[in-house]
């Protein structure tokens, strides 16, 4: 039920615009203190739709919040395209880059936020390396986006919806070393 209520909370604030603003990736309340820093393993899972056909996926890794409100990270992701460009099924495995990303604090409600960043991924498994070839770069520089929740006693959990077009996802992520 946590996580429901927490994507249902990210997607209402994402559908009416809520106010997001540039912070440190600290918000408070009267009652309680959010911080989403330090290091936390992630899961997520969807659907990319891309000019090449839908592509359901799932992904884990790893990101990196600094006190700044800086994040970066590293992710493993595998896709299946059904008809590749019209060349019949396709998966591939990829390890995604994240890098120049930023926490943007809702400062309207504690505890969520987004995060935008850039991904870059170079393919490292193939089923057909005609079409893709192992060492090619899938995306580069692709800017990406999740709304995120913070919960949990200590701050260890966060859920996050997708906020990138073309992309249904979600997910969540635990602190690393807690």
């Amino acid at each position: 039920m946590k996580l429901k209520t927490g994507l249902l909370a990210s997607a209402v604030f994402l559908l009416f615009g809520a106010g997001v603003a540039p912070a440190t990736a600290q918000v408070s309340d009267s009652n309680h203190k959010c911080i989403l820093t330090g290091s936390y393993g992630y899961s997520f899972t969807g659907t990319s739709f891309t000019p090449l056909g839908a592509a359901p996926f799932t992904e884990t890794g790893f990101l990196v919040a600094d006190e700044n409100g800086g994040i970066s990270g590293k992710g493993s992701l595998t896709f299946f395209f059904a008809d590749f460009a019209g060349n019949g099924p396709l998966w591939l495995l990829v390890d995604e880059t994240q890098s120049g990303g930023e926490v943007l604090v809702n400062e309207d409600a504690p505890c969520t936020g987004e995060v935008a960043f850039l991904s870059t991924a170079v393919v490292v498994k193939t089923s057909n390396p005609l079409l893709m070839p192992v060492g090619s770069i899938f995306y580069q520089d692709s800017p990406r986006s999740v709304a995120f929740t913070i919960s949990g006693l200590k701050d260890e959990v966060v859920d996050f919806i997708s906020t990138s077009p073309l992309t249904i996802a979600v997910g969540n992520g635990r602190k690393q070393g807690n």
